[in-house]
């Protein structure tokens, strides 16, 4: 490794300049979300897609997908190693907070609604990840049902997609 960034840099590399010495805040996250679109843009690969990840530079979304017509679409990725992933749900619902008390006052209105979301559970073991494929809308909706039915419960809305993983089907065009 030390090889190959003194190549890059033509010359002695200052591993404190370069931030080697110590691991970046973050790094774990940024591999995991790394890995997650990569396995994605390679999937989608081998269903005869080009797939061009962003490296999280693109705000709404993380890869496009092209099928060999050059239609192409966004697509949302993210990737966890633990068995949950976090939201904000204030971010698909208008929520008001009065004495302490939730009140979902309806869904916002979404930027892309058809957007897709690949949601990917890495395996530890790298032989079984499971990918979750929704539209954004979807998830709206899970959010939307959930909390209600809690705030009117008084419980804690769970907060788990319910679905199983996907398969990928070569037989089925992305975003028709």
């Amino acid at each position: 490794m030390l090889r190959l960034l003194q190549h890059f840099a033509r010359g002695p590399v200052n591993m404190a300049v370069m931030g080697l010495c110590a691991m970046a805040t973050g790094r774990d996250t940024q591999l995991t979300r790394q890995i997650g679109e990569h396995l994605v843009a390679a999937k989608l690969g081998r269903l005869g897609y080009i797939a061009a990840p962003f490296a999280g530079n693109v705000p709404t979304f993380d890869l496009l997908a092209a099928d060999m017509h050059g239609y192409a679409i966004p697509i949302q990725v993210k990737a966890i190693n633990g068995p949950s992933w976090q939201f904000q749900a204030n971010a698909f619902l208008e929520i008001e907070i009065i004495e302490d008390i939730q009140h979902v006052r309806g869904e916002k209105e979404l930027l892309n609604p058809e957007l897709i979301c690949v949601f990917v559970l890495l395996d530890p073991n790298e032989s079984n990840d499971a990918f979750y494929i929704f539209q954004v809308r979807d998830l709206q909706a899970h959010f939307s049902s959930t909390i209600r039915v809690a705030a009117d419960q008084g419980i804690p809305a769970p907060c788990i997609v319910p679905c199983g993983p996907r398969t990928w089907n070569s037989s089925k065009t992305i975003g028709h």
